[in-house]
């Protein structure tokens, strides 16, 4: 298993030519190309692993406000599933929670957990929102602030289960990487 950090794929698109990916416009061609930079390295571990079955997740929260257009969310998954082709990798996962991973999480740590959870969805992804901030409603949700460490601990103790998270970017996230498990199991 191999960690890529957002630095770490501006390294490999250093180390790169320019890319020309046709069709790709706008804002999203930062997502199309992080996908695409992620895409060609997996495929080039595989490949150093003798076909090792790959499988890539791109994380970029969808980060979106009540300003932004209703199409954000798909606009920035599909970017990146359209990198990952353009890239040749097809066990390539986009992870791209509505509006913010903390949305996923509060399903779980709620009052009356795993219920109602789309609402989180409609949370701000702006951080200083006052009161819609996802950190901020999960860091009064959970007493304290949610670090990497506590989060870990709560999904190994079974206190976030994220087999019963019911969100619609969540449930789309868990199908595509079953698939891509899947793929990658018959390669």
């Amino acid at each position: 298993m191999a960690y890529v950090s957002e630095k770490g794929l501006g390294d490999l698109k250093e180390k790169g030519r320019k890319m020309f990916l046709p069709g790709v416009k706008g804002r999203n061609i930062y997502f199309q190309r992080n996908a695409f930079l992620l895409g060609r390295y997996a495929l080039k571990k595989k490949e150093e692993d003798q076909g090792q079955s790959v499988v890539a997740i791109l994380f970029r929260d969808c980060d979106g406000t009540r300003s932004s257009p209703r199409s954000e969310w798909d606009d920035k998954r599909n970017s990146i599933v359209y990198g990952f082709e353009k890239a040749g990798l097809r066990t390539g996962v986009a992870m791209v929670p509505k509006t913010k991973s903390e949305c996923w999480l509060l399903c779980a740590v709620q009052e009356d957990s795993y219920r109602d959870c789309g609402r989180f969805e409609e949370l701000s992804g702006n951080d200083s929102s006052e009161k819609g901030a996802p950190k901020k409603v999960l860091q009064k949700t959970l007493g304290e602030e949610g670090t990497s460490e506590l989060l870990r601990d709560l999904i190994h103790n079974g206190t976030i289960d994220p087999i019963r998270i019911d969100m619609p970017s969540f449930n789309v996230f868990k199908k595509d990487l079953e698939e891509a498990i899947r793929v990658a199991m018959k390669e």
